[in-house]
């Protein structure tokens, strides 16, 4: 579909499009853009915040679109999208430390982006829960809305938060 059409359709003029846009490719990283960054700012502690238990709660709830983006073509999309945005986290932990960084953030930023969209995508296969350790039990005890989600998005938000603070 051409740059004039996608326009067209969505009621705004080329130059709007662009305004936003760099092309037709940057459409679907930026429409997903928003939801991973729940991922990436993950907190390093064992509860999980509203925004993450929010995004895995609409996962689950949306589990065939989903798992279709996660295994389809778009899937080095949303590892792109996530790296940058933890590669933006891991700069910002590097600038408080004493020390540098022995290698380039993009690197570690890869690896968590592919890790963390890996555990979402087994979870989505799976029957069963993730296994996480006690460090994350205490969450939906603590905070009432929590309490009504299931125990499953829980334990993957909790795995999310651990696992970032490692």
């Amino acid at each position: 579909m051409s740059i004039s059409k996608l326009a067209a359709n969505a009621d705004v003029g080329r130059s709007t499009f662009y305004e936003h846009f760099e092309g037709k490719h940057d459409l679907p990283g930026q429409s997903v853009a928003r939801m991973l960054k729940a991922i990436a700012d993950a907190p390093p502690s064992s509860n999980a915040s509203d925004a993450l238990l929010d995004l895995l709660t609409h996962v689950r709830a949306q589990h065939a679109l989903a798992s279709a983006l996660l295994r389809g073509s778009t899937r080095p999309i949303l590892i792109g999208v996530l790296a940058l945005k933890l590669e933006r986290q891991l700069a910002s932990l590097a600038r408080r430390s004493a020390a540098p960084p022995i290698a380039p953030l993009a690197f570690p930023a890869l690896s968590l982006a592919q890790a963390h969209l890996g555990a979402i995508d087994a979870w989505l296969s799976s029957d069963d829960s993730c296994d996480v350790t006690d460090r994350c039990t205490g969450a939906a005890r603590d905070n009432p809305r929590r309490r009504r989600r299931n125990v499953r998005t829980e334990r993957l938000a909790c795995a999310f938060t651990v696992f970032n603070s490692e």
